[in-house]
């Protein structure tokens, strides 16, 4: 477990106590409060679909009890907190070859409760891993990833009160694909801050905006 002091820039080890994740890549991560969350994932030898909590205040890992039926094992999906206590878990790749993922879990944080909730909307994004998933209030917007054989370069966005999803217009996008060159199977964190900074002001869009 590494830290980084954004004041200083330097990294650092944390010790941790408890009962470890254990290794793994590919997985979720999540800050709510001052607990790290942590799921899915591959540990080398088979993808995974348990939580872990990691207490930032006294570096305790714990593993929840959780009620409801959790995501399958997954790896290279997102996992997202909206509304400051919901972690949403999107996407990413299941057991088994090609078996790319498009559905949504939601934990409840406080009651530690998975559920499944029915979504529906005229458009949605189609099943993929690699992608990468931002809130912006109660609205999931995802981007990119790929499905094997393609890249994504749309934006859908879920409003999770309602459970809608819907899809930024090519209209407004069209400003921002120009200067988007960075292989959409990333976690494109250029596109994520350009798209906060710029979302209120959809569809309109200025030369100068994203320059």
């Amino acid at each position: 477990m590494l830290t980084l002091n954004v004041e200083t820039m330097a990294w650092s080890s944390m010790a941790t106590t408890g009962q470890r994740p254990g290794t793994r890549d590919s997985h979720g991560a999540a800050l709510v409060g001052h607990r790290m969350l942590v799921f899915g994932g591959t540990n080398g030898g088979k993808k995974v679909n348990d939580l872990h909590v990691l207490d930032l205040r006294t570096g305790e890992w714990t593993r929840p009890q959780c009620k409801g039926a959790p995501p399958s094992p997954r790896e290279s999906h997102t996992v997202t907190v909206v509304g400051g206590d919901r972690l949403v878990v999107f996407g990413g790749s299941g057991e088994g070859e090609g078996n790319y993922l498009s559905d949504v879990h939601v934990l409840d944080v406080p009651t530690m409760t998975w559920s499944t909730p029915e979504v529906k909307g005229d458009y949605g994004p189609a099943p993929r891993d690699s992608h990468g998933a931002v809130a912006v209030g109660g609205r999931l917007f995802v981007y990119g990833g790929d499905c094997g054989d393609r890249y994504h370069g749309e934006v859908d966005v879920l409003d999770v009160d309602t459970m809608a999803w819907s899809r930024v217009s090519t209209t407004s996008l069209s400003c921002m694909v120009a200067w988007l060159k960075c292989d959409s199977a990333a976690r494109c964190t250029c596109f994520w801050c350009r798209l906060i900074a710029t979302i209120f002001r959809f569809p309109k869009c200025d030369g100068d905006l994203l320059d």
